[in-house]
């Protein structure tokens, strides 16, 4: 017996399906909950509104000297 697994035993499992196969469902992030969209967006526009306003504040001080 060889320590090499035999290649159709394993992979037919992890098949990627064709699309006409998948029926009703949809890829993750499509399912994503409204809510969690929702704190995602908020998060990234706290993170860009804060480097906006470092970048503000460097240039104002950078001006300043």
């Amino acid at each position: 017996m060889t320590p090499f697994h035999d290649e159709d035993d394993e992979l037919r499992d992890w098949e990627i399906e064709p699309e006409e196969e998948k029926g009703d469902r949809h890829p993750v992030l499509s399912g994503t909950a409204p809510l969690a969209r929702v704190v995602f967006l908020a998060l990234v526009g706290a993170f860009v509104l804060a480097g906006v306003v470092a970048l503000i504040n460097g240039i104002g001080a950078w001006l300043q000297s």
